[in-house]
């Protein structure tokens, strides 16, 4: 199979784009928290806010880690004519 190499490199593309939208989602999560200050965000609103960054960050990283994989497979598409005659 040619294109074992380019899921791995999918796979690692994906995971490091979730790793930096999921540090991303924590510094955002702690900036908005003032301690020592009445106006903080509920535990119930704070929660929904950190599964909604979670789903997109997740479907994020799975799009990049696909459109890598893809563009790495070598497979020609339609577009570039490759082997067409």
């Amino acid at each position: 199979m040619r294109s074992c190499g380019a899921v791995f490199a999918g796979v690692v593309v994906a995971l490091a784009t979730q790793l930096l939208l999921s540090l991303l989602g924590v510094g955002i999560g702690a900036a908005a928290q003032n301690p020592g200050t009445g106006d903080n965000l509920s535990a119930t609103s704070f929660s929904i806010g950190a599964g909604i960054w979670f789903a997109l960050s997740s479907s994020l990283a799975a799009l990049a880690g696909g459109y890598a994989a893809g563009k790495l497979a070598g497979v020609p598409n339609d577009e570039t004519g490759a082997g067409m005659v």
